[in-house]
């Protein structure tokens, strides 16, 4: 942050991401088979468009499969969603993109430290006791208890009226920060393990 202004950090980023591209061409070439574990039934699969809807059609024949997809379209539409008025709040709260880029630093850090601290105390605990499915149900747990805590807020007396800086505003946006982080590390500790 000292070398450049936060309105450049695009820039920065941008030109990072291709000089890792660049780097990453030559490792990929020595040990890009290594990379990726393929069964052999994969290999010997041809995939073309009658396959993907073969696929379709196994999802919607079985049962299980057919309640993950919909329970999985809902999470990720009810994330996107979270996203969405994370961004929100921040966009009311923050006043410029030094603030937000410092602001998204530091959530950044939090939730990745939260996440470490989920995956050595708790996650490994969980899923050998209970198994990796249903662990996956602790993300959803925890944008229940989140959109539980923001709806009751909702009905506080004078919230959908306050301003960014007010009392009320400050709480709301305190809650949605923290929901955010709270969702961010539970969906790497126990949905990406």
């Amino acid at each position: 942050m000292k070398v450049t202004i936060a309105e450049n950090l695009l820039v920065v980023w941008s030109a990072l991401i291709v000089l890792l591209g660049v780097l990453f061409i030559p490792v990929q070439k020595s040990f890009g088979v290594s990379f990726k574990a393929v069964s052999d039934k994969q290999k010997h699969a041809v995939r073309n468009f009658k396959s993907v809807l073969d696929d379709l059609k196994l999802v919607k024949q079985e049962p299980l499969l057919w309640n993950m997809a919909i329970f999985y379209f809902f999470l990720f539409f009810v994330v996107i969603n979270q996203q969405y008025a994370f961004y929100a709040q921040l966009k009311g709260h923050l006043s410029n993109a030094k603030h937000l880029a410092s602001f998204l630093g530091y959530f950044n850090g939090s939730s990745m430290f939260a996440t470490f601290i989920l995956q050595i105390t708790v996650a490994g605990y969980v899923i050998k006791k209970i198994g990796s499915t249903r662990a996956m149900l602790f993300l959803p747990a925890v944008l229940c208890l989140i959109f539980i805590v923001l709806a009751y807020m909702g009905f506080v007396p004078g919230m959908h009226e306050a301003g960014a800086q007010s009392n009320a505003g400050h709480w709301l946006f305190w809650c949605v920060v923290l929901g955010m982080g709270l969702r961010v590390a539970f969906f790497d500790s126990f949905f990406l393990t």
